[in-house]
């Protein structure tokens, strides 16, 4: 029922999502030969552009999303079909902008940002200007500030723009508390930050200079020998 539930209402998004001019990126389950995945979801105009499923799996502490999910490495396929169409699925897609090529779009998921190799990374080197992680990040004491620390730090390393989504308020269980917590970083700087716990809808809102970033890339003469030394990406 669940599944069947998250279709639904993923079709009625794809839909609503034909007139606006944006992309929208979902998280959701979603199953793939009998495995069930952990995914972030990219509509474009009407249309699902490609599914990239999470690579890493926490299973200690309050965590047990293996006990789930099936994680990146083990998917077999590059495509799959849904809603009728053709989908790309993996942790290599990159999607360009049509209007603007500088602007390519990357995407990871939840603790994926918290590993010491992040596919954010692999994705920045293989020419993402703009990460995009969507997330459930439970609320510890101290954890908001160390989280907001690996944001900045990442957008930083990657000289990119980086947009972290976490779980409202309204997700939070028995087992963990979720506070809401958004971020917009550009190369090392936080840009814009939602309140946490705040139980009504946040939106938060910044621009990105996804043209400085091509510059300081262009600068920092290492960012191209990362790509020279990146032999594989994960997943």
């Amino acid at each position: 029922l669940l599944q069947e539930e998250v279709l639904e209402a993923l079709k009625r998004l794809v839909e609503l999502s034909a007139k606006l001019d944006m992309v929208t990126v979902i998280g959701a389950p979603i199953a793939v030969n009998s495995s069930l995945y952990n995914v972030a979801v990219v509509i474009d105009h009407g249309r699902i552009v490609g599914i990239v499923p999470k690579t890493y799996l926490p299973s200690g502490g309050e965590f047990y999303e293996a006990r789930w999910f099936a994680n990146a490495h083990d998917l077999t396929v590059k495509e799959i079909t849904l809603f009728g169409e053709t989908v790309p699925i993996g942790t290599d897609l990159l999607f360009e902008s049509k209007e603007d090529p500088s602007v390519v779009l990357g995407v990871e998921v939840c603790e994926d940002l918290w590993t010491a190799l992040p596919p954010s990374s692999f994705q920045a080197v293989a020419g993402a200007t703009v990460l995009v992680n969507l997330s459930a990040s439970n609320e510890l004491v101290g954890k908001a500030a160390y989280r907001r620390q690996l944001v900045e730090q990442q957008s930083g390393r990657c000289i990119a723009g980086y947009i972290y989504s976490s779980a409202g308020p309204g997700e939070s269980t028995t087992d963990v508390v979720f506070s809401g917590h958004c971020i917009i970083a550009e190369n090392g700087s936080i840009l814009r930050e939602s309140d946490r716990l705040n139980m009504t809808s946040t939106t938060v809102v910044a621009d990105l200079d996804i043209q400085s970033c091509i510059h300081d890339r262009m600068r920092t003469t290492s960012f191209a020998k990362s790509f020279d030394n990146s032999m594989t990406t994960p997943g």
